[in-house]
Parts: structure tokens; C-alpha cells; sequence
């Protein structure tokens, strides 16, 4: 796995645990093919946009590999004394954003904070973000399997399409091999540190420092 010097803790009941991924690998390179994904884990993908920079900056520790970003967090963070802020609530509001109410959906597993509604709400058309007024929910709905690709390009599952992409990069299906993994928020957010800056956010973030073992030949 890709370390990580920090990364935010479990703060909060939005982390809703580990999601399984199939993960799909060419035994003979190691090079990994695509992943086979529920639309929970979907959704936790989904959620990379809509988490405000300042939220990714705290998930990952002020250590995005985006330079000028980076340096952004820390001016807020260690440059700047809170003096300088007008309150110290503006000064979290920048380094740790809290989503509009509705924004997290049950495939979320950072641990992301919502906007509480107000106590006298009542008209609920006056909040055009609120997707989920009861609670965690689900933004996908259809195809109940997806293919994701190295670059997170998502797709619905067909396994028609997927064989003839195998068959066109000359790849047997004998040489692919199915792995199971647990994806937790370490790896969560290996793979949101990945996607801002690699085309091979999947192994980056997933089989780097992996060794995928090679099956036994018989003799």
C-alpha cells in the first residue's frame, strides 16, 4: 500500500467501515486490469467531488502532492495566528469544511461532517442540497455492479465489454487473477491522495509495495 505519513482518524459515525472491491490482475506483469465494484464503493468515488479542497487537505493531512494547495492549508494552518481570522470558526471553516446537509450518502466511509438543518425547519424546498432528509442513503440506482478502471473511469458492469477489451489488449483469461481487497480509510484516502495526480490512481494507491504472487506451475 501507498503510506501515509497522516491521515485524518475516525472522528465521527459517517465512517461507515470497509468496503470489498474485486480487483482484477494480469498474473504475469501484475499490472492491474480493472476493479469489479458494488455501487457502494461507487458512490464512495462519487464522493471526491463534492468534498471542498479544504476537506481534502484535512483528510489527508495538509499532503495532497498538489504543491500550491498544500501551501494554501499551511498558511492557514502554521502561518497565519488565529488572530488574523475574525473568528476561530472562520479558521475551521476553511481547513475543515463541513458538507451542506444531504451531500453524504451511505458509500461514504471519510469521516465528513454535515450542516446541521436548523431547528425551526420546516419548508423543505428552502434547501435545494437536501438529498437525504431521513438519513444515509444512495445516489445510484440500476446496474447493481460497475467496472472501474485504472484512471477511475466508471462504467456500468458488462462482462461482454470487458472480455473484448481483454481479448483486443491480448490478454488470456487464464492469466487474470481476482483479488479481494478491504478498502478502510487508510486506503480511502491513498486512493483520493492518487486520483489528484495520477492516471493509475488504483494501483498507486492499492499495489504499490504489493507483490502479487505468481501461481504455481506444475512440473
Amino acid at each position: 500500500m501507498v503510506s501515509q505519513p497522516h491521515t485524518a482518524k475516525e472522528e465521527n459515525p459517517n465512517n461507515s467501515g470497509n468496503l470489498s472491491l474485486k480487483v482484477m490482475i494480469q498474473q504475469s506483469t501484475g499490472k492491474l486490469l480493472y476493479a469489479q465494484a458494488n455501487e457502494h464503493f461507487v458512490e464512495f468515488l462519487f464522493s471526491f467531488l463534492y468534498i471542498p479542497l479544504g476537506g481534502v487537505e484535512h483528510l489527508l493531512a495538509g499532503n495532497t502532492c498538489v504543491k500550491a494547495i498544500d501551501n494554501l492549508y499551511q498558511s492557514t494552518s502554521d502561518l497565519i495566528d488565529s488572530k488574523h481570522f475574525i473568528t476561530l470558526d472562520t479558521k475551521m471553516k476553511l481547513m475543515k469544511p463541513k458538507l451542506p446537509h444531504g451531500y453524504i450518502s451511505e458509500g461514504c466511509i471519510f469521516p465528513l461532517i454535515e450542516e446541521r438543518l436548523p431547528a425551526d425547519y420546516n419548508d423543505r424546498s428552502q434547501f435545494s442540497s437536501v438529498k437525504f432528509p431521513n438519513g444515509k442513503e444512495s445516489y445510484l440506482k440500476g446496474s447493481p455492479t460497475y467496472h472501474v478502471a485504472d484512471d477511475l473511469t466508471v462504467t456500468p458492469f458488462c462482462i461482454a465489454s470487458t472480455l473484448s477489451s481483454l481479448k483486443e489488449q491480448k490478454i488470456s483469461i487464464s492469466d487474470v487473477k481476482e483479488v479481494e481487497m478491504q478498502i478502510g480509510l487508510k486506503e480511502a484516502c491513498s486512493i483520493l491522495k492518487a486520483s489528484l495526480t495520477s492516471t493509475t490512481a488504483l494501483t498507486d494507491a492499492l499495489l504499490s509495495g504489493k507483490s502479487i504472487k505468481q501461481p504455481k506451475r506444475e512440473v
